[in-house]
């Protein structure tokens, strides 16, 4: 007889309201109590072969467990390798999002710093220009002033002849005396004698 066939008889007996317990075949009961008599080899026989069987179902019980939690320890493993693996293609998807960015802002600066250079170079070019400009027109600005006062001078000088000029003919006059118109002659007979 099962161990299953043994239980199912118990609660069929409980069921019905019978006080007597479920016996195995080969069995003799004391009273209506159904208690076996170890006296007997039959019965002690049943009962070592019904330990046996509830032996049996325990350990098929306890590897039955053991698989189940098994199998629980898998899958619990393999979720926890899944989400790791999620965890890992995220972060690799964040480390290339961030390495984009890195190159577009190393670009973007790489460009502006040659915005700068270009506008340097025309900020001196035009420096440059302005300087030769400056400085052409200081030359020019120069050379008129030097125009204007060597014209200065040379009239200053031309008036200083002029007026030297004029000072030696003044002095030239002093000398000579004015130019007197000579007197007419006293005519002898006017003369006394």
């Amino acid at each position: 007889v099962s161990v299953g066939q043994f239980l199912a008889d118990a609660d069929a007996e409980e069921a019905d309201g019978s006080d007597h317990v479920a016996t195995l075949p080969g069995e003799r009961t004391l009273g209506d109590v159904g208690v076996v008599d170890p006296d007997d080899a039959a019965s002690r026989a049943a009962q070592a072969a019904a330990e046996k069987a509830l032996a049996d179902a325990l350990a098929v019980l306890a590897v039955a467990d053991k698989k189940k939690r098994k199998k629980e320890q898998q899958q619990q493993q393999k979720q926890q390798e899944e989400q790791q693996q999620l965890q890992e293609e995220e972060q690799q998807q964040e480390d290339a999002v961030v390495v984009v960015e890195a190159k577009r802002d190393a670009e973007q600066l790489e460009r502006e710093r040659e915005a700068e250079e270009k506008q340097e170079e025309m900020v001196a070019e035009v420096d440059t220009h302005d300087g030769a400009a400056v400085q052409s027109g200081e030359r020019e600005a120069l050379t008129s002033i030097e125009v204007v006062v060597n014209g200065h001078a040379a009239a200053a000088a031309s008036e200083e002849d002029d007026a030297s000029v004029s000072a030696r003919d003044v002095a030239g006059g002093e000398d000579e005396g004015p130019t007197a118109t000579p007197s007419p002659a006293t005519p002898p007979a006017a003369r006394t004698e």
